[in-house]
């Protein structure tokens, strides 16, 4: 009867040791489940702002005027998601370049930034929701072999805000941009509203 006893003394331990061990598993969720962070890739274009300058442009033998806005781009980001799943919230840290015009390299005109990013967001299942900071890098308006006009304007920087729906990988969103450009006594309206579409590198959900 005493080796049965601490027979059964010795299996009760084990047991309490085991489901200790598992409950601790459970109640401490790994690093890589508490976090995911994702390289990511961002095609889009903008609209609005303020008129820079309207231009006559032929195309297939027809004349048109063709205005360049400050809020206008076609613009190519690249950055990291970071993601916290079990919260349903995350960041979005991107740059790049975001550049409008008509006419080519030698007579042209074009309005070039260099955009760079910080965007918190909360997920409402395949949707998620957006606000955040830019700051655009060196605005530059060019007027090559036309009036041969170079405006550096200063940095700037401005809040966007964007929804988007996702499917596995890829997201498609609408964002809006509020921002303006100065240099001296001159404010320009960039204000704009976009389109755009992302790859998430990695990402299966």
């Amino acid at each position: 009867m005493k080796n049965r006893s601490g027979l059964l003394a010795a299996m009760s331990g084990i047991a309490l040791v085991t489901s200790t061990s598992v409950s601790a598993d459970q109640a401490a969720p790994s690093v890589e489940s508490a976090v995911e962070i994702r390289p990511i890739a961002s095609l889009g274009f903008t609209q609005g702002g303020d008129t820079l300058g309207t231009y006559r442009v032929e195309f297939l033998g027809d004349t048109s005027d063709v205005d360049v806005d400050a809020g206008d781009s076609l613009f190519f980001y690249g950055g990291l998601q970071i993601r916290w799943p079990k919260a349903h919230v995350g960041m979005l840290l991107q740059g790049g370049l975001a550049a409008t015009g008509v006419g080519n390299s030698e007579d042209g005109v074009d309005f070039k930034r260099w955009p760079i990013e910080a965007i918190g967001f909360v997920e409402a299942g395949r949707f998620r929701f957006g606000v955040g900071a830019t700051q655009h890098i060196s605005p530059t308006f060019d007027e090559d072999g036309i009036g041969n006009l170079r405006v550096e304007f200063d940095n700037a920087g401005g809040w966007i805000a964007q929804a988007e729906f996702s499917s596995g990988p890829a997201a498609i969103g609408l964002r809006y941009t509020d921002i303006s450009y100065d240099i001296d006594f001159l404010e320009i309206d960039g204000k704009s509203w976009g389109l755009y579409g992302t790859y998430i590198f990695g990402e299966t959900r």
